[in-house]
């Protein structure tokens, strides 16, 4: 085992400077943000509405594809 350590550089955290002459309060926890944020500095969520509808019709489609897929499956397993 070696006990050879080496030293740790000190690590010095810099608060992000926020431009308050172009901030929003977020939407979940009314702190304020820079208009343009994608997602929240103090909670984390995100700000963005997303494609949630994009994701649903997709897992309907490969639904309806697996369902057909076993349903043909089965077809041929009976013959």
């Amino acid at each position: 085992m070696n006990n050879e350590y080496s030293e740790f550089q000190e690590v010095t955290e810099q608060s992000e400077q926020l431009d308050f002459n172009r901030t929003k309060p977020c939407p979940h926890c009314q702190n304020p943000i820079p208009a343009d944020a994608v997602s929240c500095y103090y909670c984390g969520r995100s700000l963005s509405p997303g494609k949630k509808w994009v994701v649903w019709a997709f897992a309907a489609i490969a639904g309806i594809f697996l369902v057909r897929f076993i349903i043909g499956l089965t077809g041929l397993l009976r013959r």
